[in-house]
């Protein structure tokens, strides 16, 4: 029997064992994954970047302690607090503690100015000064707690610890002898069990429930001498002390044990803050950064901390206080810092960036191409740096640089696994580089049509597909790569955006052509019409179920069926309410069957699309098309100019808060009043005739997104969205009686929050509009009231209706006049283009725009933005005279008419199109990057080279075109030095030379050495020749 026992009790052993291992073990942590912060600028609000505490209301607003006083955040605006008289300096000291009591108010304690009390809602303070008649003694108050009791303690360096009686608003300091170890206050902290808590300069006391005196604690002896700078109760009941010389304690929640946790170097500043990340992670605010802990232990997961070379990390070291609001958002202040953000997303988003030097193959994370191989190893192709090898945590395992084992570098735009050979093949300037995939050795390379490689597919036969500018080209196992013809024989041209094949062996080429597809069993590829205006194809995938999607610049498509041969397309984005906008072109699947790319997912079985944003952890700088790829593990990456982005789609949580709308300011004819007003109702007497309320949508995690909107019951029947900027809602005008506006705000990603606050109105009648007032003028008009006048009056009534019909009719005809007026002394009557005056008047104001994007990330320490350059084309008609002479007038305004058309093909709604004067026209190429302008100017000499221009009556006369183009800045580092006039003459210079070397070329200027910079600012000189020491480029 005894054996039998045994033998169960080992049964049962191992079947608790097997249980326990069988349990999802918890999600790892990406170990090169780092927390992103954000620099919340206020505006030199927060003077020096001192921010010394924190606290939420319950509102949902920011409240910052700063060396001046006091400063709310409501998400749009840092606002600094006053009383009503204006000088207080308990709104203008140096706020030492905060914190929001039970009540909802905001108690601050300054540096030498006692304690305040603010009512956050209505904004109105009560003082507590030092000596005052509630007892306050003097003393800088470093720490303030509620008790169960409702009690006030107030912890002091210089007035001792006091207590205040919430119902009296009397202080009263203890004595000397109530068993404090130190009379210098730093810390408090009121337990769940009633206890209260004092840190001193000597160590730790507690007060039990009940208690009179302070009694120490033997655990925690050691701390003895020692300054507790904090302490903190976390979920779990225990407590966390920490000390201004490093020591960090745990101990349960009486204090009868405690340990010290270990604190090597690199984690030894002084302990200041602390906050619960979710139930994993304890973040602790130090002198020297943030140590990241684990609940369960203490165990020190690791230290983030301020480098210039990292500004998504923190912005200060001296982290002195840190609060998490209603939606989690963590909210960081340092001295020196300023207010960052942190927004926690469990690690489903995170970016792979940088080494943080220039040297490397990621010395700077610049990803054009990826693609993981069999073995898991992931292959990243950079813009110039050469090809890097990453293990699946994205570790570099090897780098291979330009000029290494034959291998020549250049931009590797594409790459591709063939598995028949288990080669990994890499788009290069001069062609394919092919390597080994085992070894990671380079073999050979094979040169590939003309223009860069955009895209790279191979079959399952082996077949390896290449997209270029140039077209699609084929490489059948053997030989040279050779070009892709149509059905018709005509080759396959323009850029090739996205291949894609089908599990049946059909093909998909998407491009600037449109769609094409072919079959396994046709020849060639035919092109196929998507049903939309615009047929420019950015992106496609062929998902898990053989369902084709295409990502167009009309928006997201999917493939519904065929009719015959031809397929037929369902717009994904016209249900969504997104027509118009591609969702990214990067599609990829995940293993739940939604599309994803680096901005957004949308799951095709709810019908759902949500946008991903820097809140979520998006921060690659721009977003490559075509540099993505699906992990074995089901995650997804896609490329960016500052890194990679890892999307773990099972972690992955859409954001959901439903934020609080909180009025921010009340106007009362044009003058700021009181919030105070607002309670119980906003009463408004008869001479107050207008008002305005701000409010704002407390998601705060992105608050740039969220939406507002407003409706007064009784005047509105549907809401009245407001612009971020505003938040305003404005009524003047309102005959007397009593109104509801309700206020109502969205999340970051558009949803309108169930919380809407209703404010009250009440308009005040004037004594004419009272009711005894009315009574009045009634019994006067009915004595005076006769038959005649009644019928004149009706008369003078109707005249006057029809009088300011035929004003308004009027008025309404001048406005439109006015319109059309305006809008013509802008536009060139011919072409329907801006002319000269247009584009002048608004050239200094982008000039200006862009300057402060590159000097406010100067200021930062990071690099200057990609696409804050301004590109001046000028483009000139070759021949045109000609035109003119030999067909008439006519037929030359019917070319230069035509000219829109071929401009706006190539560029943007958003760039400036102008006919200059005559045959030539000037395109500002806005906001986008010096690194395209020269691909620009060759598709803008391609479309009006190689398309006929058809004259009235139907003949077609082809004619080139000349371009000149220059970029501003002309030298990055110095964006002042010279200004966008100059840089359109260097753009005229660059056309003359191209037309001096003989028509249809473009020449462009990129940027200017230091020599050719001072002969510009002596001017061109009177043959408008290009000076030397300029960098150009030109071709074809």
């Amino acid at each position: 029997m005894g054996m039998s026992m045994r033998t169960r009790l080992a049964a049962g052993l191992l079947l608790l064992a097997m249980l326990l291992l069988a349990q999802p073990a918890p999600a790892q942590r990406p170990p090169l994954a780092e927390p992103r912060f954000d620099l919340v600028s206020d505006g030199g609000v927060i003077s020096d970047s001192v921010v010394s505490a924190l606290g939420v209301d319950r509102q949902g607003f920011v409240w910052i302690g700063t060396a001046i006083g006091l400063v709310r955040f409501d998400g749009y605006e840092f606002r600094r607090m006053s009383t009503a008289a204006g000088n207080s300096d308990a709104a203008s000291g140096f706020v030492r503690t905060l914190l929001v009591g039970r009540d909802g108010a905001l108690w601050i304690g300054s540096d030498s100015d006692g304690l305040a009390r603010l009512d956050p809602q209505h904004l109105s303070w009560t003082e507590y000064r030092p000596g005052g008649p509630e007892g306050l003694q003097k003393g800088t108050v470093r720490a303030l707690a509620e008790d169960a009791r409702g009690q006030m303690w107030i912890g002091t360096v210089g007035g001792g610890l006091q207590r205040m009686d919430m119902a009296s608003r009397r202080i009263e300091r203890l004595p000397a002898d109530s068993g404090l170890p130190d009379e210098r206050v730093q810390s408090l902290l009121s337990t769940q069990d009633g206890s209260l808590w004092v840190g001193t300069w000597s160590g730790v006391a507690r007060r039990a429930k009940g208690a009179t005196r302070f009694e120490k604690l033997p655990s925690l002896s050691a701390l003895s001498g020692r300054i507790v700078s904090l302490m903190h109760q976390d979920a779990r009941g225990r407590l966390w002390i920490g000390s201004r010389d490093g020591e960090l304690w745990l101990c349960d929640a009486d204090g009868a044990t405690a340990h010290r946790l270990p604190r090597d170097d690199l984690a030894r500043g002084g302990v200041q803050a602390l906050v619960e990340m979710g139930t994993d992670e304890i973040w602790i605010g130090t002198s020297i950064g943030i140590e990241r802990r684990a609940s369960s232990d203490g165990q020190l997961i690791g230290v983030l901390r301020y480098h210039a070379a990292k500004p998504w990390g923190p912005a200060g070291a001296d982290v002195r206080t840190m609060v998490r609001d209603a939606s989690g958002v963590l909210w960081i202040g340092s001295y020196s810092g300023g207010l960052q953000r942190h927004v926690p997303n469990g690690d489903a988003i995170w970016v792979r960036r940088g080494e943080g030097h220039d040297e490397g193959v990621l010395g700077v994370v610049d990803a054009r191409s990826l693609v993981q191989v069999p073995s898991g190893e992931i292959w990243l192709g950079s813009n110039d740096r050469g090809l890097a090898v990453l293990d699946t945590d994205l570790r570099l395992l090897k780098g291979i640089a330009p000029g290494q084992g034959g291998y020549r570098g250049g931009r590797a735009g594409a790459m591709a696994y063939r598995a028949q050979d288990d080669t990994v093949w890499v788009a290069g300037d001069a062609g394919v580089n092919v390597f080994a995939a085992t070894g990671r050795r380079f073999l050979r390379s094979l040169p590939v049509g003309r223009g860069r490689m955009r895209v790279m597919r191979v079959g399952s036969d082996g077949t390896v597909w290449a997209g270029l500018q140039d077209g699609l080209y084929r490489w059948s196992g053997a030989g040279a790569f050779e070009r892709v013809r149509l059905n018709d024989g005509q080759p396959l041209t323009g850029d090739v955006n996205a291949l894609g094949i089908a599990s049946d062996g059909r093909l998909w080429v998407g491009g600037e052509g449109g769609l094409f597809t072919r079959g396994a069993a046709e020849p060639t590829p035919r092109r196929v019409d998507l049903g939309v205006e615009r047929q420019t194809v950015l992106g496609l995938l062929v998902d898990r179920q053989q369902r084709l999607w295409v990502d167009t610049e009309a928006g997201l498509l999917q493939l519904s069926g065929w009719q015959g041969d031809r397929p037929r397309f369902e717009s994904v984005s016209d249900r969504l309410g997104r027509s118009g906008a591609t969702i990214g072109a990067n599609l990829l699947e995940d293993r739940a069957g939604r599309i994803w790319t680096h901005r957004g997912v949308y799951d095709p079985t709810s019908g759902h699309y949500e946008e991903i944003s820097a809140a979520d952890g998006v921060d690659i700088g721009t977003g490559w098309f075509r540099a993505y790829t699906g992990l074995s593990d089901g995650r997804l990456l896609f490329g960016g100019s500052r890194g990679v982005l890892v999307v773990d789609p099972a972690r992955f949580r859409p954001w959901r808060h439903d934020p609080p709308v909180a009025v921010t300011e009340l106007r009362i004819n044009g003058e700021e009043a009181p919030l105070a007003r607002l309670r119980p109702r906003l009463s408004l007497k008869p001479h107050e005739r207008s008002f305005t309320l701000k409010f704002a949508s407390l998601d705060l995690s992105l608050p740039s997104r969220n939406r507002h909107r407003y409706r007064l019951e009784g005047v509105h029947t549907q809401w009245v969205e407001t612009d971020v900027a505003d938040r305003a809602a404005t009524f003047g005008g309102l005959a007397p009686g009593r109104y509801a506006l309700q206020l109502q705000g969205s999340d970051r990603n558009g949803r309108w929050s169930p919380q809407t606050l209703e404010v009250e109105i009440e308009v005040l009648p004037a004594w004419w509009q009272t009711w005894w007032a009315a009574l009045l003028g009634a019994l006067l008009l009915v004595a005076a009231a006769l038959g005649l006048m009644q019928l004149r009056t009706r008369a003078l009534l109707s005249r006057q209706q029809q009088l300011e019909l035929r004003v308004q009719q009027r008025t309404e005809e001048l406005l439109q006049a006015q319109a059309a007026l305006e809008a013509a002394a802008v536009t060139d009557p011919l072409t329907g283009l801006r002319n000269r005056r247009f584009v002048v008047e608004r050239l200094d104001g982008d000039q200006h725009l862009l300057l402060r994007r590159i000097e406010e990330a100067r200021r930062r320490g990071q690099a200057a933005p990609q696409d804050a350059d301004l590109c001046f084309f000028l483009l000139d008609l070759d021949h045109f005279k000609q035109v003119n002479d030999q067909f008439g007038h006519a037929a030359g305004d019917s070319v230069l008419q035509q000219m829109r058309a071929r401009l706006e093909q190539v560029f943007r709604e958003a760039d400036y199109l102008v006919r200059w004067g005559g045959e030539e026209f000037l395109v500002v190429a806005r906001g986008g990057s010096r690194q395209g302008a020269a691909e620009l100017a060759e598709r803008a000499r391609r479309v009006v080279g190689e398309q006929a221009f058809e004259l009235p009556g139907g003949r077609l006369i082809e004619r080139s075109c000349s371009i000149g183009f220059a970029c501003w800045p002309l030298d990055p580092a110095r964006p002042r030095a010279v200004g966008w006039a100059t840089v359109l003459n260097l753009a005229d210079a660059a056309l003359y030379r191209a037309k001096r070397q003989g028509r249809n070329r473009w020449v462009g200027v990129l940027g200017v050495g230091e020599l050719a910079e001072r002969t510009l600012h002596e001017g061109l000189g009177e043959n408008g020749e290009l000076p030397d020491g300029l960098q150009l480029r030109q071709g074809p």
